[in-house]
């Protein structure tokens, strides 16, 4: 016959391997998630990132208009 310690003793092992693997999961699923996360906002920053990188005009490349055509499309 079995010892009814034995088998309480195998319920407790029982429990403790599924509290451990639920942790295991449970853990897993958190770190799969926080890499989904990290990786989403490295890639949605990469794309803003491409967006707003326009060229940046310098102050030479601006020319002003000649008098002489302000003048006349004044005139107009």
């Amino acid at each position: 016959m079995t010892d009814p310690l034995d088998s309480a003793e195998m319920k407790a092992r029982r429990i403790h391997k599924i509290v451990i693997l639920w942790e295991i999961l449970t853990l897993s699923g958190i770190s799969i998630v926080a890499l989904f996360i990290i990786w989403h906002l490295k890639r949605r920053s990469g794309i803003v990132r491409n967006q707003i990188n326009m060229p940046m005009m310098k102050n030479h490349e601006l020319q002003l208009p000649d008098e002489s055509t302000a003048d006349t499309e004044k005139a107009l």
